[in-house]
Order: C-alpha cells, then sequence, then structure tokens
C-alpha cells in the first residue's frame, strides 16, 4: 500500500518553496498519488477482472469499472473487525443480535472515497498545471499555469490525502464467486457472481488468449457462451469458427488469414467500409439515418468468387 504520510510530505514541501517549477512538479506528484490510490484498489480485485475487460485506463474510471463488476465496496469506507473468542460450534450466531454480543478487536480499515471528484480533481491537476494553455491571438505563450489556481487545487489534493493517513486495509471483493476453466488455455476465470450481467462480455485472464465470452444470467445458473465469427471456406463449404477478439481487433485495411481446418486453404478476413440506410420502420421516422459502419468482409487468398 501507498506510504501516504510521505506523499503528503513531499507536496508539502513542493509547495512551501513556492516557485513556478515546485507547483508544477507538486501537481504531477499529486496526479501520481491519485492514479496508486486508485491501481492498488484494481491490483486487489484483479482475481475477478481480466486486463483485458478494462474499458479505461484513467485511475477513477477503472474504479468506477471494477465496483460494477468485481468488487462493489472497493470505493466504500469498511471496518474489519474479528471477535476475540472463536464460535461455539453448535451455537453459531444467526441473528444481528447474536453476533452484537461478540467483543470485536478492529483489524483495520478501508478508506471510501467520491469516485467522481477524485475524477475531476485528476483531470484538473492536468489541465491547470501539466498543460500548456491554448493562447489567445496575439497572447504569449507560458510555459506554466496561474500559480494561485494550482496552489488552490493541490490544498484539495493535500486535504483528499489526509483521509487516507488512517487507511491499513484493502479489502477484496466480498461477493459469491463463479468460475469456469478456459477451454483454449486452461486458465481459471472468476468473476463475482452478483455482478455479472447477461449480455455482459468477459475475457480470458490469460493476456496471451483471444477467448472471449457472453454472459448469460438464468434463474438458477450462470452459463458462459464462447464468442465465434462462422466463416464459410470457399475451396470446400466448411465453416471454420474464428474468434471474436481476433475479428475485433482488426484495423482498416488489414486483413486476418485463417486456415481452413477441413481443407488447408486460406481465408482472408477484412473489414470494409460500407454506408448503410437504416429505413423507416413501423411508422417511426425517428429510425430514418444514413451513417457509416464498419461491415465484416471474408475473401479467399486464392481470389475466388
Amino acid at each position: 500500500m501507498i506510504d501516504i504520510k510521505k506523499r503528503i510530505a513531499l507536496v508539502e514541501e513542493l509547495v512551501a518553496k513556492g516557485s513556478r517549477e515546485s507547483l508544477t512538479y507538486a501537481a504531477l506528484e499529486c496526479r501520481l498519488t491519485i492514479e496508486k490510490i486508485c491501481y492498488d484498489r484494481l491490483l486487489q480485485s484483479h482475481n475477478y477482472i481480466a486486463r483485458a475487460d478494462l474499458k479505461k485506463w484513467t485511475p477513477a474510471q477503472v474504479v468506477k469499472q471494477i465496483a460494477e463488476e468485481a468488487n462493489e465496496n472497493i470505493a466504500t469506507g469498511l471496518t474489519l473487525s474479528i471477535s476475540k473468542e472463536p464460535v461455539t460450534k453448535g451455537k453459531e450466531p444467526k441473528t444481528q443480535a447474536d453476533y452484537e454480543k461478540f467483543e470485536y478487536v478492529q483489524v483495520g480499515q478501508q478508506i471510501g472515497f467520491n469516485i467522481s471528484k477524485v475524477h475531476s480533481l485528476w483531470q484538473a491537476l492536468s489541465r491547470i498545471a501539466l498543460h500548456i494553455t491554448l493562447p489567445e491571438e496575439n497572447q504569449p505563450v507560458s510555459i506554466y499555469g496561474n500559480q494561485d489556481a494550482i496552489k488552490k487545487k493541490l490544498a484539495e489534493a493535500v486535504t483528499l490525502f489526509k483521509k487516507f493517513q488512517e487507511e491499513t486495509l484493502i479489502m477484496g471483493s466480498m461477493g459469491q464467486e463463479n468460475s469456469f476453466e478456459c477451454p483454449g488455455c486452461k486458465t481459471l476465470i472468476r468473476r463475482n457472481a452478483d455482478l455479472l450481467k447477461t449480455g455482459q462480455v468477459i475475457n480470458c485472464f490469460n493476456p496471451l488468449c483471444d477467448e472471449t465470452y457472453t454472459v448469460n444470467r438464468g434463474d438458477a445458473h450462470i452459463t458462459y457462451g464462447r464468442r465465434f465469427v462462422p466463416v464459410v471456406c470457399k475451396a470446400c463449404s466448411n465453416t471454420n469458427l474464428i474468434q471474436t477478439k481476433l475479428v475485433e481487433k482488426l484495423r482498416f485495411p488489414d486483413a486476418l488469414e485463417a486456415e481452413c481446418k477441413e481443407c488447408g486453404e486460406s481465408t482472408h478476413i477484412r473489414l470494409q467500409l460500407v454506408q448503410e440506410e437504416v429505413r423507416q420502420k413501423d411508422g417511426r421516422d425517428d429510425l430514418i439515418a444514413i451513417k457509416d459502419c464498419v461491415d465484416l468482409q471474408i475473401e479467399n487468398a486464392r481470389g475466388l468468387p
């Protein structure tokens, strides 16, 4: 975990110097501290979310996704305590009142924070101190930002950091675990069952594996469907199943070469830009639009029609 007192002392020392350079450096150190606080929480929840599942890299957005998909309590203030006496067999507590009869010793606490406010502060520190502002016409370009504005944001950052001085632990997920083995690479994929949603796409935890799965949540069971794109070989008409993630990685005009498992012929898969017209349906004119979209074009490597 981060040594927050050391980080605060460093920032306050830089602010005390008062120069434009030291204030700019202090803003950078505050940004790095925010990132460390957030990424420590990602590290604690990595067992329940693949790196490839992360949609954004900004620290607060990472924490937000973890809270939605892996650990709903990741940004919540929590205290962990343990009873001084063990539970007697046959006399296990069943109600809240039963638990309150025990005497507890505090093990540690996790400090909660507002994800949106942390994200705004992280962005503001960059905007006012770490980037040159676009100049107005006939105005000189300044390397450094407004010192008063920077000091104000640094004070906000230090106030935030001081709340973390009492943090002694970061809690992992307390939800029910649901797991299965990836058929492709045999990696164990674990997820928080309470946060899985029907239609959700998840990746294999192995960064070298291209398997992805669609979640289907039923009344009693959670199932996972492997994602494939069916490709018919032009040489032998055999249908080959190509991992969807490989196709999703394509960038125009690159091509993906896939070998037919039946005859060994190669098929090239590439993206093609097309224009699609969404026509009026059921008398609703709000569906009429012309837009650009990406479609799949599959061509045989031998140039067959």
